[in-house]
């Protein structure tokens, strides 16, 4: 298998500064850690369908199928209704010999179970991508109360941090991973001398912030509250090829006092093989995706 560093050349720019022009204009059109995970909203059953369609073909054979699995496939695929009893019959023998009919099924059926379709605001997302390089502005840039607050408290999040772990920590402005996608960690850590990991700050309300410490304990907790944060973490690994990210909850109303203890959360999110996979799978075709609407915006010129 590919590792991360093989598929694109990383550069750290360590000499911009977040949210300046400078860093607006290197993040135009990537897909980006923080919204990386809109990538990876559903799609219905329906667009699952129509791209295993197009490439069922090359695909591997699922072993065994359910009934109403067999059924879909038949539906999907047309086949006529003495087709479709004959597919019944061929796939309950498939572990014997393959059929034309049960050879169709059981390729398409493996391939709507791991086929990976862009759900409706995935598209919207990877358009908005597009839209970029046409406006080539921030001017969509939105920042609410409780962003500002993040920002404001993100620094005495990282001291508290490094004075909690004796970590070193660096600043970085970006990270390019190649054309189409890159990061903008909040620290670099290193551990002993070595460049391994990573944290992400949230700095969020004092009730957010407690429900942080009571259910957010694995990398696993963190995916089922905050999945937008997880695939955050995840990729940040993959832009960076480190090994992990901190995920650090921080509130600066407890630093200081008899709760001193409550006001960092540490939650650490070891880097997952299967989905920096997909990364190294999906990105490729969401910027496919991109550049198609681009063209076509282009050509309308």
């Amino acid at each position: 298998m590919n590792t991360t560093a093989e598929i694109f050349d990383r550069i750290e720019h360590f000499k911009i500064e977040q949210r300046t022009p400078e860093w607006f204009q290197l993040r135009l059109g990537k897909f980006t850690s923080s919204n990386i995970y809109k990538l990876f909203a559903s799609a219905t059953k329906e667009k699952r369908a129509a791209a295993a369609l197009e490439s069922f073909q090359n695909a591997n054979y699922k072993i065994t199928a359910t009934a109403p699995e067999i059924n879909y496939a038949c539906k999907k695929l047309q086949f006529t209704e003495e087709e479709t009893k004959q597919a019944k019959k061929d796939c309950k023998e498939a572990g014997k010999r393959l059929t034309e009919f049960s050879e169709k099924v059981l390729k398409f059926c493996n391939c709507l179970d791991n086929i990976h379709a862009f759900s409706e605001g995935a598209e919207n997302f990877i358009l908005e991508k597009a839209a970029e390089f046409i406006f080539s502005d921030k001017d969509s840039v939105f920042v609410n109360d409780a962003m500002m607050w993040g920002i404001e408290n993100e620094e005495a999040a990282k001291k508290a941090y490094l004075k909690h772990t004796g970590f070193m920590g660096l600043d970085v402005g970006f990270i390019e991973a190649g054309n189409n996608t890159g990061s903008s960690p909040d620290l670099l850590v290193s551990v002993g001398g070595e460049n391994i990991g990573l944290a992400e700050f949230k700095c969020p309300n004092q009730l957010n912030h407690l429900k942080n410490i009571i259910n957010i304990k694995t990398s696993e907790d963190l995916k089922k509250h905050h999945s937008n944060y997880w695939f955050q973490c995840q990729h940040q690994i993959f832009c960076s090829c480190r090994t992990w990210c901190d995920f650090v909850s921080f509130h600066p109303n407890l630093l200081n006092g008899p709760y001193s203890a409550l006001s960092l959360h540490i939650v650490r999110i070891d880097k997952e093989e299967k989905i920096q996979e997909e990364f190294r799978q999906i990105l490729p075709k969401a910027a496919a995706l991109r550049d198609k609407y681009i063209k076509e915006l282009l050509n309308k010129i």
